[in-house]
């Protein structure tokens, strides 16, 4: 029997496997195969070019930053370090004399397409650059590039930001995160007006996607505006873009942790963190399946009660690793623990299922039924911006605790002393194998052909097999199978 289906969980020896939680966690030879490996120089080539119109090329080295330097600093490596520094050194060069950095013509900058979008990756690659060196001018550059974004679609601007970029405005909004930060480390006030200006255009503007307004008014992410069942064509104005729209609400939270700090606007803080809070919520209880990821086509479609089906594009790997950003930001504002929770049945499952075999790149697409879809070239680059965002999963999980260790092999997961880790048997299988709402089962030439309950199962057809797998190894419960994932 050859299973078709390759969901990964974590397997603790209790159920009788020899595997270890370090071979499933798999972080070394992923940091070694993929972010060290990684050549730098296609990311950081395209900012000498200003020929683009379109694409989001520019935000490929900002997500590559985003887990090279918290990781170079946890672990240090000297070729590491040396992709880092040349990479920020040719991205520095490459800043015109205006302040601006990116690779659109100049009459399509910071308008339709992704400018803004790569604009945010970039200050956040700058910034965290300087975090690691403490070096002037990396912090300038990221300044100088703010500024003038700031009189482009900034407080008396030539446009709205809202009205720029795709999604209804929220892949532009999002550069709030890296402003908010900007702010933090040079305390300078226009940043905070300009993020001010960009909470109340992507929050409450009836023209825009009303972020605040309706989480508040309890509407599901999924129906939060008119599609017309079309991917990219709705690129303009669908608002239930969720990679999108969970960055802007990351952004919010940054932003109401430094209002905070100053005492200022304590009922807007209180609206925005309920706002996210609400949106995380309906995410948490209708959107995110069995195994943690959520999307279809990398948008919300109410998708936790459809997972027995198959769908288009599922569980896209940038929508769970900011998925799991916020479920952390989540969890250190409320200590609330369903929030590790959930960060932890998308981390050992959808994430590390992601890993390819040879711990070199990360799936776009891991879906319910098994297939592993890679994008091996977005915008004519080698590359694509989930193969860029990948080792970001591992920061979070290491910041968090939930895994640890002094050196990349080292890296294993911890288990939690609460008991969470579990085995729970039903008809005499294995059913339950780790987490809250972790199981994996696949019926002879299915997708998933269950109905998923907790603690439960319940059998359409063909026979339960459970297994555990991570990176297409599988791990042998109770019978002999043969899998032949990633094709």
């Amino acid at each position: 029997m050859k299973i078709r289906s390759l969901l990964s969980v974590l397997v603790l020896p209790v159920v009788g496997l020899a595997a270890e939680p370090q071979d499933l966690v798999r972080f070394g030879e992923t940091y070694r195969n993929h972010l060290v490996a990684m050549d730098t120089k296609p990311l950081t080539d395209v900012f000498a070019k200003h020929e683009e119109t379109s694409l989001w090329q520019t935000e490929f080295w900002g997500k590559y930053m985003h887990s090279a330097v918290p990781l170079l600093k946890r672990f240090p490596n000297a070729e590491l370090e040396r992709h880092v520094r040349e990479s920020a050194k040719a991205v520095m060069d490459a800043q015109l004399a205006d302040g601006y950095i990116g690779n659109y013509r100049a009459a399509n900058r910071a308008q339709g397409g992704w400018d803004v979008w790569g604009i945010k990756y970039t200050l956040m690659g700058l910034l965290y650059y300087h975090d690691l060196t403490h070096e002037e001018r990396p912090l300038a550059c990221a300044k100088r590039l703010a500024d003038w974004l700031i009189g482009e679609v900034g407080p008396g601007g030539k446009r709205r930001i809202v009205k720029t970029g795709c999604y209804a405005g929220m892949a532009s909004c999002s550069v709030l995160e890296p402003i908010v930060w900007l702010h933090r480390v040079t305390g300078e006030k226009r940043y905070l007006d300009f993020a001010a200006e960009i909470v109340r255009e992507v929050g409450y503007d009836a023209d825009g996607p009303r972020l605040v307004t309706q989480a508040l008014q309890g509407v599901p992410v999924a129906k939060r505006g008119p599609w017309t069942g079309k991917w990219w064509s709705d690129c303009a104005t669908n608002m239930m873009k969720a990679y999108e729209m969970m960055s802007c609400y990351q952004g919010m939270l940054e932003y109401c942790e430094v209002l905070e700090k100053t005492g200022a606007q304590a009922d807007e803080v209180a609206k925005l963190r309920r706002a996210a809070t609400m949106m995380a919520e309906d995410v948490l209880a209708h959107e995110i399946n069995v195994i943690g990821g959520g999307g279809s086509v990398e948008f919300w479609f109410s998708g936790a009660s459809k997972e027995t089906k198959p769908h288009a594009h599922e569980s896209e790997t940038c929508v769970t690793i900011t998925w799991m950003r916020l479920c952390e930001k989540l969890y250190r504002l409320t200590k609330d623990e369903k929030w590790l929770a959930a960060f932890r049945r998308s981390f050992f499952n959808v994430y590390l299922g992601a890993i390819s075999p040879d711990a070199a790149r990360f799936a776009s697409y891991p879906s319910l039924n098994g297939k592993r879809t890679f994008f091996r070239s977005h915008c004519n680059m080698a590359t694509d911006c989930c193969n860029q965002n990948g080792m970001r999963g591992f920061v979070s999980a290491l910041d968090l605790g939930v895994i640890a260790g002094k050196t990349p092999d080292e890296v294993r997961a911890v288990v939690d002393p609460r008991g969470d880790w579990k085995t729970v048997r039903k008809d005499g299988h294995v059913a339950f194998l780790c987490g809250e709402l972790v199981m994996s089962f696949v019926g002879e030439d299915s997708a998933l052909p269950l109905e998923l309950d907790h603690f439960d199962v319940k059998k359409e057809n063909g026979r339960l097999v459970p297994f555990a797998a991570v990176g297409g190894r599988l791990y042998r419960t109770w019978m002999e199978v043969v899998c032949h994932p990633w094709d």
